[in-house]
């Protein structure tokens, strides 16, 4: 027989040997899952519509096993095999009034109402609905010229779209010396969120900061991109103080008008101060802020600060940090904000543009990665 479903079109294969009928599925996305998962109830519809006909006054049994055959699951076929008062009722209708089965011609045709229940009954159940030969190879043929053309129109987007455009003539990022070996380990720590994209942003901005002055890093979650930036300055000969400022308990403030999708207040709590500690135990220059950055920034030093990165999430804390910062940073030094060309962080860009419409001596530069570099012209 041959079918189509919503995955294409298909070939359902009758098939009857060493006396037991049965059916073999191939093609059609979807198409053997359907079958096999649907066989109980198949079983129960073929066994429900046959009674009538195939038992005919003679004792049904009263246990019908379900017992079902699969073969060759690894090429994408398979077969459903008839249940034993399946095959019971067939040879009943088969050999009626002593006919033998191997003799009569009746027989092919009985077994061929037989099958043609066990297909009714898939029909039913599966949803499926049956084409001529004909039929069917013009709609495989039509089903594979609309797959070519999706595909096509899906290498045209990817083709089109500006994170793409140019990238084989682009320079490979991960095999500049020394950022590609330090942004490999971090990323396989899997104890940020960054890629090398954003992390190559980090890189640049912690290395051109101004020597001699402590450096900031506000949301520090694993500690994945503080151990980056620290290993970076570190290949430099360089270790300035590096202050690191978190709850590790999650977002103490939110607004909730403006924040919708960060109101999980449980997130990012997946984290705790002694395991970044010990993470980052190699790095000597590292000190803890540990609490609500509002009430924790009087502990941090008045600056000037030679690099800040702010990773926040939120309109709050974003706003805050800005403010606070900002007029300590020094010439030459850059604020790296996160998340600001992200739709699901409208916060963060809510409190960049608002902080760069109150600070006329400070540019925003937007990132293709998202972040927002901030410098003080």
């Amino acid at each position: 027989m041959l079918l189509t479903d919503k995955g294409g079109p298909a070939q359902l294969n009758l098939w009857e040997g060493n006396g037991a009928p049965g059916l073999t599925a191939r093609g059609g996305t979807g198409l053997r899952n359907r079958i096999m998962s649907d066989r109980v109830k198949l079983a129960r519809e073929i066994t429900a519509r046959t009674k009538p006909r195939f038992f005919e006054n003679k004792p049904e049994p009263r246990r019908i096993r379900k017992r079902f055959v699969e073969t060759s699951p690894s090429r994408g076929g398979g077969t459903v095999a008839f249940t034993e008062a399946e095959l019971t009722a067939m040879r009943r209708r088969a050999d009626y009034g002593g006919i033998s089965a191997e003799v009569h011609p009746q027989v092919a045709l009985e077994r061929g109402f037989a099958l043609r229940i066990l297909f009714e009954g898939l029909k039913r159940i599966s949803g499926l609905r049956v084409v001529r030969k004909k039929r069917f190879k013009e709609q495989q043929k039509k089903w594979r010229k609309k797959q070519r053309a999706r595909f096509k129109q899906k290498a045209a987007e990817l083709r089109s779209n500006y994170y793409l455009s140019g990238a084989h003539k682009k320079v490979d990022i991960r095999e500049l010396d020394g950022f590609g070996a330090i942004a490999n380990q971090v990323i396989a720590d899997r104890m940020t969120k960054m890629n090398y994209d954003r992390l190559y942003t980090l890189w640049q901005a912690a290395r051109m900061s101004p020597d001699h002055m402590p450096i900031v890093e506000v949301g520090v979650y694993r500690g994945g991109s503080a151990k980056f930036v620290a290993e970076s300055l570190r290949c430099a000969n360089r270790t300035p103080h590096f202050y690191l400022c978190d709850t590790f308990t999650g977002r103490p403030r939110i607004d909730p008008e403006i924040d919708t999708t960060h109101r999980d207040r449980l997130k990012f709590q997946d984290t705790s101060l002694q395991s970044v500690t010990d993470f980052l135990a190699n790095y000597t220059n590292v000190e803890f802020v540990v609490g609500d950055i509002f009430e924790t920034s009087r502990l941090l030093p008045q600056g000037p600060y030679g690099f800040v990165h702010i990773d926040v999430d939120v309109l709050p804390a974003t706003d805050f940090c800005l403010r606070f910062f900002a007029p300590r940073l020094s010439r030459g030094a850059a604020i790296v904000v996160d998340d600001y060309g992200v739709a699901t962080c409208p916060g963060v860009k809510k409190a960049v543009d608002s902080f760069i419409a109150d600070s006329p001596d400070f540019k925003l530069f937007h990132l293709l990665t998202g972040q927002a570099l901030l410098f003080r012209t």
